[in-house]
């Protein structure tokens, strides 16, 4: 649905929506747990967008959370093969309660999503996608510590940025840049905050976040 023009979204959001349940209610399904958890995540992605269109029933993240509740402990009987989805629900469960404005919450899963991944990139340290996997969740760790704002948070920040500038592979790193931008900048070191930003390429900013990074370079 993201890769339709955008005047339909709402409508491929729920279309989507339609055909995930249709899929969860298959008694296929429900027989392959791990399947199971696979279509729960995609449900409650796709409910988490459509709650946050004008109008729309806010019990659909209520929903969203009960699905990736259970795929989250449906996942931890999955073995370390499967470590990058679970990965993955709890970044997802993350991003829902940061929704929701329960951000010690979404820090929690955040944590967890991020040693998920580092423990899955420890059995495939060569694999560049399981990488990219754990530096976009940490990159998440990073932002939610600036929102959150206190000062060990906002130095934590910066202290994962320098680990990602050292570790993340070449196309991430100006979201990389800009989180220890955002973090520079909280902490009250404009100048630093700068110099990582002008490090950076906005056609390296993911398009969610390349108005945020305009504001900040006008900011700085």
């Amino acid at each position: 649905f993201r890769q339709r023009r955008a005047g339909s979204q709402l409508e491929n959001l729920r279309e989507a929506e339609r055909w995930l349940r249709r899929a969860l209610a298959n008694p296929e399904r429900a027989r392959d747990e791990r399947r199971r958890t696979l279509t729960q995540n995609s449900l409650a992605s796709v409910l988490r967008m459509l709650a946050a269109w004008p109008g729309q029933d806010p019990a659909l993240l209520e929903e969203a959370r009960r699905l990736l509740t259970e795929a989250v402990a449906a996942s931890e009987r999955f073995g370390p093969m499967f470590l990058h989805e679970r990965a993955r629900f709890l970044d997802t469960l993350g991003n829902l309660h940061l929704q929701l404005g329960q951000l010690d919450q979404a820090l929690q899963f955040n944590r967890r999503a991020v040693a998920a991944a580092r423990e899955r990139l420890a059995l495939v340290p060569g694999d560049r996608e399981e990488r990219r996997v754990w530096v976009t969740f940490k990159c998440h760790l990073a932002r939610r510590l600036v929102l959150r704002g206190r000062r060990t948070d906002l130095r934590e920040a910066v202290e994962v940025a320098a680990e990602l500038r050292r570790e993340a592979p070449d196309d991430l790193a100006d979201e990389v840049g800009m989180c220890e931008a955002l973090a520079r900048r909280a902490l009250g070191d404009p100048g630093r905050a700068r110099a990582a930003l002008e490090a950076t390429r906005i056609e390296g900013i993911a398009p969610e976040h390349r108005a945020e990074y305009v504001d900040l370079l006008a900011a700085l």
